[in-house]
């Protein structure tokens, strides 16, 4: 609807709150220090976004990518996405996470 409508789109939230950054698995894994642990927002629907994790983590061993920096390419290249707004416990994991550009166009 906002490409008919010549809008941008700038998501809030990419990783769903730390959900799609790999730290957590279907077998429970997850990280006790990480905002979700205590608080589960975003609403998310957890058994879909499982299986998105395990698919972006293939994508990331193939690509040499983690899967929060194959959510993130993902969200990039969408039409009309200028830019995202994501937030990180620390700077160092925000930078590691965006400067994905791998050279092989298929990851």
């Amino acid at each position: 609807m906002a490409k008919d409508h010549n809008l941008a789109i700038f998501p809030w939230s990419p990783l769903a709150g730390g959900f799609l950054s790999g730290k957590y698995t279907c077998d429970g894994t997850k990280d006790n220090n990480s905002r979700r642990a205590t608080f589960d927002f975003p609403p998310i629907d957890k058994d879909k976004a499982y299986d998105l994790v395990d698919v972006m983590k293939t994508i990331g061993e193939a690509c040499e990518a983690t899967v929060a920096q194959v959510a993130l390419a993902w969200v990039r290249q969408q039409p009309g996405v200028t830019s995202t707004l994501i937030g990180c416990q620390e700077c160092r994991t925000t930078a590691s996470e965006c400067s994905f550009n791998h050279p092989d166009p298929k990851c």
